[in-house]
C-alpha cells in the first residue's frame, strides 16, 4: 500500500515538538477503559490519561470526514479532527499517543467519539487542528495491525469502532450497475446504505460516504471479502469499508 512518503520529515518534526512540550506525565489507559468512563451522552476528561493504538481508517480515500479511528489491538475508537488532510499527519499505520485531559467523550447510541469539549448539541466538537501537539504525538509509522475476523451474525455493541473482516458476504438486491454510492436529485453521489448478507441469511447494513474516493466504483455481483470497522449505522450495528480492502 502506498502512502505519502514525503511526510515522515513532517511527521518527525511534530513528534519532537510533542515530546519537548510541558504536558505531565500520564497513565496509558487502554481505549476499553476509556471509553467505560462514559456512561452518559458525554464525559469530560479531567484525569492525566493517554491512549496509545494505532491509525486504522482516516481520510485517505473520503471514507471518513474529520475524524480518525485509533485501535489498540483490542479495541477502538474514533477521534473527531479538525483537519482537512488527517492522512497528511496521521497516515494509516502511524503509531499515535493521544493525551486525553481536557478532552471529552461523547456518546452517539452505542457509539463512544473522542473529541473537544462540545459547545453544541452534538456530544463532542471536532479537536482543533492548531491544538494538535497539545493532544496528539505520532510515535513512529508503519506499525502494522491486524483485522479481527467476524461473522455477521456476531457483531456486536462491544465491537463498535473495532476493524474487522468479514469474509464470503454478498450485497443483497444487487442492480445492474449498481455503484457503492447513489446519486440525488442533483446528480451528485450521496452517502448510501446497503446490505451485507451472508450464506446463513444474516444481515448487516454498509455505510458508504458519497466522498469516497471509489463511490462510484460498481460493486461485486457475487461474494467477496472486505475489511471494515464497526459504526453506528441507521440506529444500529453497521460497517463502513476502510482503505479500500475489498477483494
Amino acid at each position: 500500500m502506498m502512502f505519502r512518503l514525503w511526510i515522515a520529515p513532517l511527521l518527525l518534526l511534530l513528534a519532537a515538538c510533542s515530546s519537548s512540550d510541558s504536558r505531565t506525565e500520564s497513565a496509558v489507559r487502554t481505549i476499553a477503559d476509556l471509553k467505560a468512563m462514559c456512561s452518559g451522552r458525554v464525559c469530560h476528561i479531567v484525569e492525566d490519561i493517554s491512549i496509545v493504538g494505532t491509525v486504522v481508517a482516516n481520510d485517505w480515500l473520503g471514507e471518513y470526514h474529520k475524524s480518525f479511528v485509533l485501535f489498540d489491538g483490542s479495541h477502538g475508537i474514533e477521534v473527531a479532527f479538525e483537519e482537512r488532510d488527517i492522512a497528511a499527519i496521521l497516515p494509516i499505520n502511524s503509531r499515535v499517543t493521544i493525551y486525553c485531559n481536557g478532552l471529552a467523550l461523547g456518546r452517539l447510541g452505542d457509539k463512544v467519539v473522542l473529541g473537544a469539549v462540545p459547545t453544541g448539541d452534538y456530544p463532542v466538537d471536532n479537536i482543533a487542528a492548531q491544538m494538535f501537539s497539545r493532544y496528539i504525538r505520532v510515535e513512529s509509522l508503519g506499525c502494522e495491525f491486524s483485522y479481527a475476523e467476524r461473522r455477521l451474525d456476531n457483531i456486536s455493541t462491544a465491537d463498535m469502532a473495532l476493524p474487522v473482516v468479514v469474509r464470503n458476504v454478498s450485497l443483497d438486491n444487487t442492480l445492474p450497475d449498481m455503484r457503492w454510492c447513489d446519486r440525488d436529485e442533483e446528480g451528485n453521489l450521496a452517502t448510501t446504505t446497503r446490505t451485507l448478507v451472508d450464506d446463513g441469511g444474516n444481515t448487516l447494513p454498509l455505510r458508504t460516504l458519497g466522498t469516497c474516493d471509489y463511490a462510484d466504483e460498481a460493486v461485486p455481483t457475487g461474494k467477496f471479502t472486505l475489511c471494515g470497522v464497526v459504526d453506528y449505522v441507521d440506529g444500529g450495528i453497521g460497517l463502513r469499508i476502510v482503505n479500500h480492502s475489498i477483494y
